[in-house]
């Protein structure tokens, strides 16, 4: 009997047999036999690749070609799985020889050309995988993702499509079509198949992040920062989904989680300025100056160029009550941003994204200071950063 396993598009032949009656193999044939299984049951592509390689040295003519075939194609899933291709490449090359009416080791052996950039060959065998056997779901998706590298989006989505015809459960190309959905901006179509794809597979965290980008583009923001939750429970080391839950709290005014989540993001990434900056004014807008200060400092002394740093470093100074080095700050301000002053464009959505309107009047006595340690009259009644 034949079965097949499909992983993200690739499948492996596993021909399992039944023995009974009295055990009359060699010591060598048992070796075989416990290496296969083992191949079988394997855990992990070491695993996978280890057992095989063994089997495979103890392979004979007289054992045939079939079995021959599976375990070449349990060892080229396992190089697959640790992205080393040209391994893979070979051994589903032979296994495609071996066995040249098996169209899901054509489907794998597509999958590896695409992964290598060898569209071409590609999709010559993704299609002989077709003609083999044209309800294969995983060459119709092979083929699909095929396109999709390509930037031909309408065939990748077609190709897409015919693969969850074919098969209802296969929650990797629900995953792919939704993305190829929001390419299109059809945004409720694309949630749906995200919502199918985490229904299917509720470990895709990808799938939940990318469906906390639609919902916040379409302002629900709660409902994107329930979707992150989901995110970093499944993928607790995954910055990008910390990050952009610290912003839409940010955006929220819950400005403690959101220092918490930029937080975990400098713990996995500590050169992450714009995680710093975005802490930074998270403290400073909970009147934590004392926290703010360390993170704008730590930007300063790196030599990294931030306006925004250099800016929340001056207010923090002047509200742990050290106006005298607010100034300086702002007169480092002033020379290394002298269009700073005045109205441009990029306040407009600093104002926006910083809340800095909420720190004007810190500002404005800054900058009174500023200017009277430059012996400069003021502008009016007060100078006004933020138009």
């Amino acid at each position: 009997m034949r079965k097949y396993f499909v992983v993200a598009g690739l499948a492996v032949l596993a021909c399992m047999t039944g023995c009974g009656g009295e055990d009359s193999r060699s010591p060598v044939d048992k070796e075989f036999d416990t290496y296969v299984e083992l191949t079988r049951n394997s855990a992990n592509a070491e695993a996978m690749i280890r057992y095989s390689s063994e089997a495979l040295n103890l392979w004979k003519v007289s054992r045939g070609e079939p079995i021959r075939a599976e375990l070449l194609g349990y060892r080229a899933l396992g190089y697959y799985t640790k992205k080393e291709l040209d391994y893979a490449r070979e051994d589903y090359e032979l296994v495609v020889r071996l066995a040249p009416n098996d169209a899901e080791m054509y489907s794998n052996l597509g999958r590896v050309y695409s992964d290598m950039g060898r569209y071409a060959d590609a999709e010559a065998t993704l299609n002989r995988a077709l003609l083999l056997n044209p309800a294969s779901f995983s060459a119709n998706f092979n083929i699909g993702f095929n396109f999709e590298r390509q930037k031909n989006l309408s065939k990748a989505y077609q190709y897409y499509g015919e693969a969850i015809r074919l098969n209802p459960h296969f929650a990797e190309a629900y995953y792919r079509r939704a993305e190829m959905l929001g390419a299109r901006d059809e945004i409720p179509a694309a949630l749906s198949d995200y919502a199918d794809a985490v229904r299917l597979d509720p470990k895709m965290a990808n799938a939940y992040y990318q469906r906390a980008m639609l919902l916040a583009r379409t302002g629900y923001t709660d409902q994107a920062i329930d979707e992150l939750t989901k995110c970093v429970s499944i993928s607790p080391n995954n910055e990008q989904a910390f990050f952009m839950r610290g912003y839409y709290y940010f955006k929220a005014g819950k400005f403690s989680k959101a220092a918490n989540d930029f937080g975990v993001v400098l713990e996995l990434s500590p050169s992450d300025i714009n995680a710093a900056v975005y802490r930074g004014y998270s403290y400073l807008l909970q009147d934590k100056p004392r926290y703010s200060r360390y993170d704008f400092e730590n930007i300063v002394k790196s030599g990294r160029n931030s306006m925004l740093a250099q800016l929340g470093l001056s207010v923090a100074h002047l509200r742990e009550g050290h106006p005298e080095f607010a100034v300086y700050e702002y007169h480092v301000i002033e020379k290394q941003y002298p269009s700073f002053i005045r109205p441009a464009r990029e306040l407009a959505a600093i104002e926006k994204y910083f809340y800095l309107k909420s720190l004007e009047a810190d500002i404005a006595e800054i900058q009174r200071r500023a200017l009277k340690s430059a012996g400069k009259a003021p502008m009016g009644e007060s100078v006004r950063l933020l138009q």
